[in-house]
This record gives structure tokens, sequence and C-alpha cells, in this order.
């Protein structure tokens, strides 16, 4: 079981209620094409409007669109499930990829209720109002440095490096983590979150994983 600090234990709580353990339980399949889905074009209007119609049409490609149907049991239970899974919702994904910036390759999440609007875009930062939002300037070995300046341990094993966009901040970030100490337990370690655009180190951690 993986525990942390109280920011990042309210961040997994989130995830939780998008509801992924009902979505893998109803198993509901991809289009092989997501431009057949109602859900794409609001889906994409939503990500040029963050990253200019240039920018999709050179980094950004559909990969795939689900539809989920109202889940029965919500129905018994409303209060223990978000609202599109009780209505019913499409996902729509997209993958990033810049070819100059080989550490920038990554998927792009749109979730489309049943009415045709947009509740959610994850993995597209806004760069029409902010250009420095889609350079990522800092590769992994920068993001190294800075996490050694920031003190980050050495620990007992080779560090883990991680290009992954942050939820809260609605930017990429690189994740550096280090393993302090294993035992019988579990494993514990720290990790160091970096703006992937600025440098800026926006958040450290302590992490454990304890054993069952």
């Amino acid at each position: 079981m993986l525990t942390t600090d109280r920011s990042h234990q309210r961040r997994l709580c989130r995830l939780a209620i998008l509801g992924t353990a009902v979505l893998v339980a109803r198993g509901v399949g991809a289009s092989d094409d997501p431009k057949l889905s109602s859900a794409y074009p609001p889906a994409t209007a939503a990500i040029i409007a963050l990253v200019g119609d240039d920018f999709f049409r050179q980094y950004i490609t559909p990969q795939t669109a689900q539809t989920y149907p109202p889940y029965a049991w919500c129905s018994e239970h409303p209060n223990a499930c978000a609202e599109e899974v009780r209505r019913g919702y499409s996902a729509v994904t997209y993958r990033f990829r810049l070819p100059e910036v080989s550490w920038v390759d990554t998927i792009i999440q749109c979730t489309v209720d049943v009415d045709g609007r947009v509740l959610r875009v994850e993995g597209v930062p806004d760069c029409v109002k902010d250009r420095g939002e889609c350079v990522f300037p800092y590769d992994e070995a920068a993001a190294e440095a800075i996490a050694a300046k920031a003190g980050l341990e050495p620990g007992i094993e080779a560090w883990q490096y991680r290009f992954i966009w942050h939820r809260e901040r609605h930017t990429y970030v690189w994740s550096v983590v280090n393993t302090l100490s294993r035992d019988r337990s579990g494993v514990r370690g720290r990790l160091v979150t970096i703006d992937a655009n600025d440098g800026r180190v926006l958040e450290t951690l302590y992490w454990a994983e304890t054993s069952s």
C-alpha cells in the first residue's frame, strides 16, 4: 500500500472520484475511429482552444473514443458516483508527441458528457495563454540536477524519472523519485516534482510502500 503526505493523498482521492475502477469493471470497448464519435468534435475544439489549430495539427493525434452508458448501480447509490458516471459520458484520447523533444510523448484525455459538454481536459497546457507552457526545455538530466540541488538524497537505488501531467497545476512536470530504505516492512523514499517548463521545484514529498 502506497502512502504519501496529505497533499498527495488528496490527489489520489480525486483520481478515485473519476470512477476508474468502475470503468475497468464495465469493460466498454474503444471505437476504431475516434472521429466517428459524437464526442470527438467538442473534445477537439476544447483542445484547440488551449493549444491553437496549428499546434494541434502538428503534434496531437486522435487515438480512441469510448462511450460509457449510465451505470445502473449509481441509480441506487447516487452519492457514490460522479455525475457523468450516473448519466453516461464519453472519453476521447489523443497522443501528444513532440518529435524534436523526445521526452514529450504522452496521452491527452477529454471527458464529454451526454449533452456534448466537455467536463475535463487532462494533459493539455494552455499554450495560447502562455507559449512557454509548451516548450519543455528541461530534460531528464536537467531534472536530475535540479532535484539534487533541492536536496534529494542519493538513496540506495537509482533514481526514477517520469515526465507527467500535474492535475492540480495544469502543467507538465518531472517527478524524480529516490529510495531511502527497503526492508521486510516495505520501501520508503522521497520525490521531487519539478515544473518541466521553468525548472521550479513545486513540491517535495515523502512516500512509502508497505508490504502486504
